[in-house]
């Protein structure tokens, strides 16, 4: 599959030195703002440039609280631990950057403060957006990476930006979650050195080991996009090493501090009117106003250590603040994956996730009470959740597609355990189980072990076991849109007749990551009686093994940063040995300069779908992407050739045309308005007769009034089923959890030529929900 290119956040990253006091912000005529290439101010050669090798330092604690605004003029910044000597990770390889960077730590007993100083040559190209959380990362950038049980499992990340937008992620070995939020304070301002901010954690925001002083790793960096993405950190980082947080820094000197039993209550108050056509298919039928409804609910969560915290959850809105993005489904006959974005499943996510997806909180659809409990305790990693569920979903994978259905009320059990070992490794266990409580015996359980085993500092394995207790509800109304047929050497059949089964599961990866040679071996075995009701499989009945081998250059000269070419190839066959798919795609991914990438690759396959197999398949399939200027990026993807027709009866070999475009426009600071437009059609291979064409565009228009108030309008239009949606926003954010918005959805229908497009559905919503901490 296409390798992403928006690169988010960092690839690499860094760590922390020094402890000497310093002067208040120097003024630019103080400041050599300039490359150091040649000579000191009296004459002499500057030495060579050496990365910090001492990665340990200590904090002091202060006796006063530091004012937040961004300027770093107050004295108790002298006394604070100061770090400096940053170097360029990419696209330089730990070489002298092209500007100075200083950081700053202190503590007192409620707080953890940082503040930064981000030295530049030409303030006019700060990139920096007044926007929402979480928004920050195509601007410049600093913060820190903190690993907090030294584990090298699990982290946090705090990032500002120019303007004191505050940007907070979590972060494991593989992943980084945007998802993550939590109560901090932040500010920044861009003058005459460059840019300056300042931060102060709660140390109750974070989990800790509970111990009289703490020992923390951690990495300073910070990002200055400008011909290149510039990756600056305090640490020195190595390409031939993967673990990221075994580079880290160490920091001492936290002592007596305790996050104490933080008690929060979540109250929310929403008010809702809906409206719709009384008959959605006649355009002349009346239009009914509904009643004004009131609901409300609680969340409470509660620190039962520094480390382990407990949340529960009573009648949560779940609604959606920003309605899911329309996909294109017309030619896979599998369910669609939409990401998780309900804050009470988001915290711990991590947790959950395993090496495909036993795990995937959607389908925990309209829960009336849940409760959770995350945290760590010595070397385990612990995460529990328990929840009601009032409308449960069911994803009943197959060969060849996937069948969808709602069904009643269930209760769901999800534990997962896992253990630190050696170094940036794991072992774990994870158990779900789901049983229907509507007068049905139907349930669901999955049970694994898995784990990440990581030797010689480049190579990996990734594996994980797991099997299944399948017994269906005994409901054919619930399955009467299921196709009718048979699995399993036709042991069972398709539809809910109340069948009991068992089905077994194998993951196993081989990896190396290193500077220039990278392979991933992969084998997945998936039996066909496979199911995970609380998880994201839709497909079984299959055994695949697939080979990643690249090779990785980066030149860093005045046209290329990075260089990339590949190879890789896949065979499946199903467990009654009959060939199923196997492809081979060459590959080369190009990171120039001016931000722009561009991947290409050709693909060859031959596919076994419904029984047909489809030899021929042969297309080109890339993606470009270009962040030039702050006012404008954007960029493409495509697939272009010869693709199987699923939507067809016969399946046939087609020609596709798939064409994604996207941009995002900055007329000012406050303003970003992004255009997303998704193109597919499939033609008969020998003809002009169209099996299917059509397009879904997509806009989102964000104005940030300040800080904490945002206006914004989606608008969308999907051409395959004639429908156009408007969703106006209007909301005030003080935190990530205290919070009011008010708003409107409008759905309108093409009804044809004569009539045009009338209103069938529409929503007004207004909600208060605010953080209390206790």
């Amino acid at each position: 599959m296409a390798v992403p290119i928006r690169y988010k956040i960092l690839t690499l990253t860094l760590s922390i030195l020094g402890l000497t006091a310093w002067p208040l912000v120097p003024s630019a005529a103080g400041q050599n703002n300039k490359d150091d290439k040649s000579s000191t101010s009296d004459g002499g050669s500057i030495p060579p440039f050496a990365p910090n090798t001492n990665l340990t330092f200590s904090i002091p604690k202060i006796l006063r609280t530091v004012k937040i605004d961004g300027k770093l003029d107050e004295p108790i910044w002298k006394r604070a631990a100061r770090l400096d000597n940053f170097v360029e990770i990419s696209p330089g390889d730990n070489e002298r950057p092209k500007v100075k960077t200083e950081a700053f730590f202190a503590y007192d007993t409620e707080n953890f403060y940082l503040g930064f100083i981000c030295y530049d040559h030409d303030t006019n190209q700060i990139r920096a957006s007044i926007c929402d959380r979480d928004e920050i990362f195509d601007d410049d950038f600093v913060g820190i990476i903190l690993d907090t049980f030294n584990d090298q499992q699990n982290g946090y990340e705090f990032f500002v930006n120019p303007h004191g937008i505050q940007g907070d992620l979590s972060r494991t070995p593989s992943v980084e979650d945007e998802s993550f939020d939590t109560i901090w304070e932040a500010a920044g301002e861009i003058n005459s050195v460059g840019w300056t901010a300042e931060m102060a954690i709660p140390f109750r925001s974070l989990r800790f080991p509970d111990a009289e002083e703490q020992e923390w790793r951690i990495h300073v960096l910070r990002i200055r996009p400008r011909d290149s993405r510039e990756q600056i950190s305090w640490a020195p980082i190595s390409r031939d090493d993967n673990c990221l947080f075994c580079q880290a820094g160490t920091m001492k000197g936290i002592v007596g501090v305790n996050k104490g039993r933080n008690l929060e209550f979540l109250p929310y108050a929403i008010g809702t009117q809906a409206s719709s056509l009384e008959d959605a298919r006649d355009p002349d039928s009346r239009f009914v106003d509904g009643k004004v409804k009131g609901d409300w609910g609680l969340g409470v969560k509660y620190g039962i250590t520094s480390n382990l915290t407990a949340d529960l959850t009573y009648n949560p809105d779940f609604s959606q603040v920003e309605s899911d993005a329309a996909q294109i489904d017309v030619n896979t006959t599998f369910a669609l994956f939409f990401p998780e974005k309900r804050p009470f499943f988001l915290e711990g996510y991590d947790i959950f996730r395993t090496h495909y997806n036993v795990v995937y909180t959607r389908t925990i659809n309209d829960p009336t009470v849940a409760a959770k409990l995350t945290g760590k305790m010595g070397k385990y990693t612990i995460g529990y959740v328990l929840a009601r569920d009032e409308i449960s979903p069911f994803i009943v994978p197959f060969d060849d597609w996937t069948e969808l259905a709602a069904g009643g009320k269930s209760i769901s059990n999800i534990l997962r355990i896992k253990r630190d070992i050696l170094s940036d490794s794991y072992i774990g266990i994870l158990f779900t189980d789901r049983h229907h409580t509507n007068g049905s015996s139907a349930s669901n359980t999955t049970f694994g072990v898995d784990w990440t085993i990581r030797f010689k500092e480049n190579y990996y394995i990734d594996t994980q076991i797991g099997g299944s207790y399948t017994r269906e509800p005994d409901d054919l109304d619930l399955s009467s849109s299921f196709t009718d047929t048979t699995f399993s050497d036709g042991k069972y059949t398709s539809i809910f007749d109340g069948e009991n089964f068992t089905g077994t599961s194998l993951y196993a990866q081989f990896r190396r990551n290193a500077r220039h040679w990278n392979v991933f071996l992969a084998y997945q075995d998936l039996s066909p009686t496979l199911r995970a009701e609380n998880g994201f499989v839709t497909g079984n009945n299959y055994r695949l093994g697939t080979l990643w081998n690249g090779f990785l250059l980066q030149p860093n000269n005045k046209v290329v940063d990075l260089i990339e070419p590949a190879f890789n190839a896949g065979l499946k066959y199903n467990h009654e040995g009959i060939y199923k798919d196997s492809w081979f795609r060459l590959q080369n991914f190009i990171r120039f300069k001016k931000q722009t990438s561009l991947f290409l690759a050709y693909l060859w396959s031959a596919e076994r779908f419904r029984d047909v197999l489809i030899k021929g398949i042969s297309r080109l399939e890339g993606e470009a992407y270009t962040e030039f200027s702050e006012f404008l990026s954007g960029g493409s993807s495509w697939r272009i050739g010869r693709s199987v027709a699923r939507s067809e009866t016969p399946t046939v070999l087609g020609r596709e045309r798939t064409i994604s475009l996207w941009t995002t426009v900055k007329p000012t600071s406050q303003l970003r308005i992004h255009i997303n437009y998704d193109y597919a059609k499939m033609l008969a291979l020998h003809s002009n007769t169209e099996f299917y064409s059509g397009f879904v565009a997509r806009s989102r228009l964000t104005y940030q009034f300040t800080k904490r108030l945002y206006l914004r309008l989606i608008t969308q239009y999907n051409d395959f089923a004639k429908a156009f949606e408007i969703d106006p926003l209007l909301s005030y954010k003080i935190n990530p959890f205290t919070v009011f918005f008010m708003g409107s959805t409008h759905d309108l229908s093409d009804f044809g030529r004569d009539v045009g497009y009338r209103q069938t559905d529409r929503q007004f919503f207004v909600k208060f929900q605010y953080l209390f901490r206790v």
